[in-house]
């Protein structure tokens, strides 16, 4: 799955036009929560983890391409035909291998 199909899913809008400059202060449904569960679902999808610091760090999709590919994953540089729009985070997650944790403080977390 791609980044962009990732960061779609996550915000809940398939057919979102996006850039590398695209984040939560240009997006209308982009707001903190989705920020972590895109965070999430990208280290599933990428199976990378990243500090509070390189979290701390990201201010658009282009600082968390260039973050993953410092990482060694393998990310696409530009936004591809989306070919999977009908997925949803649970499909992400599950993909990767991780299974819903306890709830904790009313933020889901996942646990591989």
């Amino acid at each position: 799955m791609s980044l962009y199909s990732i960061v779609r899913t996550v915000i809940g809008e398939k057919d979102a036009a996006l850039d590398e400059s695209s984040n939560a202060e240009n997006s209308a449904v982009w707001d903190s929560l989705k920020n972590m569960e895109l965070i999430f679902a990208v280290e599933s999808a990428y199976r990378v983890r990243f500090t509070v610091k390189e979290v701390a760090r990201l201010k658009s999709i282009g600082d968390l391409r260039r973050l993953l590919l410092a990482k060694g994953a393998n990310v696409e540089a530009v936004d591809p035909v989306p070919e999977d729009r009908h997925r949803t985070v649970r499909d992400v997650l599950d993909a990767g291998g991780l299974r819903p944790a306890e709830s904790l403080g009313g933020v889901c977390s996942y646990v591989e």
